[in-house]
């Protein structure tokens, strides 16, 4: 009996000091106006780990791209040959020979590099398309997880400041005869689950931030992180139909490049 006293007393002890407590909204969102969807999407796109393979594939592009715009097929090179009676008479003979190669294009052999310059510039285009989309699917991807965490972050502060009024209400209630002491132990003990939630929220806040930290590179969040659908799904979305797929798209794209490769 005297533990339980003595564990009830401790629970009102700390139900006062819980109404002294204000619930503090959360200050962790820096947000600027300076930073938008657009930087953060291409600070993704320059830290891109495919970002390699473009920058390969862009060097291969211009080498090709020289090699079909020269003059020769290929490299010129420079061949000497010097022979001499040495080990034979030993008369003093010799003779140098030079000559300068200079390989020169075969019938449509130019054409051919050129259309295969124009392949490999297409490709290099729909993949640079393609990761600037990817780049993108991660920016909303982060920054939604950030905004879900934070109102997570507001309903808890709310319902646990709620939990306080309500100790506060049954500890006055309780004191005037109203209600059982068993009451303000069910209180407290609602309060403390109700903190033990709030802060759940802020450490999953936090866990949204330091990702995205880690994956923009960025420390603000845009201050305006909604977008406006664009005209062809917005029309649409309005007459209730299926958005197609412009020809532009990458995916699209890549699927005829490999078809005209195939040919």
């Amino acid at each position: 009996m005297r533990i339980r006293y003595l564990q009830h007393s401790l629970m009102i002890m700390l139900s006062f000091s819980a109404f002294t407590l204000p619930v503090i909204a959360s200050e962790r969102l820096q947000q600027s106006d300076t930073v938008t969807l657009a930087t953060v999407t291409q600070s993704v796109y320059d830290i891109h780990p495919s970002q390699r393979e473009l920058t390969a594939r862009a060097q291969q592009v211009k080498a090709n791209s020289d090699l079909a715009n020269s003059f020769f097929a290929g490299a010129s090179t420079l061949s000497v040959n010097h022979n001499n009676d040495v080990i034979g008479s030993d008369n003093g003979y010799q003779e140098w020979e030079g000559g300068v190669e200079l390989p020169l294009w075969l019938p449509g052999q130019k054409q051919q590099q050129q259309a295969l310059v124009d392949n490999l510039t297409s490709e290099t285009d729909y993949h640079q398309q393609k990761i600037k989309l990817e780049a993108s699917a991660i920016v909303r991807e982060v920054i939604w997880n950030i905004i879900l965490a934070d109102t997570g972050v507001s309903h808890a502060g709310q319902v646990w400041n709620n939990a306080l009024k309500l100790q506060h209400d049954v500890d006055l209630r309780v004191k005037a005869g109203e209600l059982a002491s068993t009451e303000l132990l069910l209180a407290d003990t609602n309060g403390f689950e109700l903190h033990s939630q709030y802060l759940d929220a802020e450490a999953k806040l936090d866990l949204a931030l330091a990702r995205y930290k880690q994956i923009t590179g960025q420390t603000f969040i845009p201050a305006v992180y909604e977008e406006k659908l664009a005209d062809q799904v917005e029309s649409a979305v309005a007459n209730s139909s299926e958005p197609t797929v412009t020809q532009q798209h990458p995916l699209l794209r890549a699927f005829e490049q490999q078809i005209i490769n195939k040919c």
